[in-house]
């Protein structure tokens, strides 16, 4: 697994939470929310190293329930590093009606998605999605925030 400061006593929050305002009011705009709805709940940061990972997870937990999810790619190098891997949520409805997979077909009938990622990028999903990240092969570190954003 890889090195993170969650469920840790950290500042990164106090310290860094409003770097990302105008991200987040950006979003909560497209997406037809208020500004005074969104309240940034939880900040951390992930290290991994060769071999580490981080097993599949949603971010529900117990409340405040965060609505979305938010991860900055501080340190990522596309060519070297994996991105997130995303899960497709009717996956079980899918096998009940034993319908196949096609992981190379397209976005929907796939069983899961890898994002499409550059350093700096900071991608929103909604909290419930579960999600991974694939051990990464490279001795070059890869340096991520997250942090999760409540509805109120």
């Amino acid at each position: 697994k890889c090195f993170t400061s969650l469920d840790k006593d950290n500042n990164i929050l106090r310290e860094y939470g409003s770097t990302y305002n105008d991200i987040i009011m950006n979003f909560m705009a497209t997406e037809g929310f208020k500004d005074n709805q969104v309240h940034l709940e939880s900040m951390w940061y992930n290290i991994y190293g060769k071999g580490q990972w981080q097993e599949s997870h949603t971010h529900n937990g117990p409340p405040p329930t965060p609505w979305f999810s938010c991860v900055h790619f501080l340190k990522f190098n596309p060519e070297i590093h994996k991105g997130i891997t995303f899960m497709n949520p009717n996956r079980v409805s899918n096998m009940i009606f034993n319908l196949p997979y096609d992981t190379t077909t397209n976005y929907w009938n796939a069983k899961q998605t890898i994002t499409d990622i550059q350093e700096g990028d900071v991608i929103i999903f909604p909290s419930n999605l579960e999600h991974e990240v694939p051990v990464q092969d490279s001795n070059e570190l890869r340096i991520t925030i997250a942090f999760n954003l409540v509805l109120q």
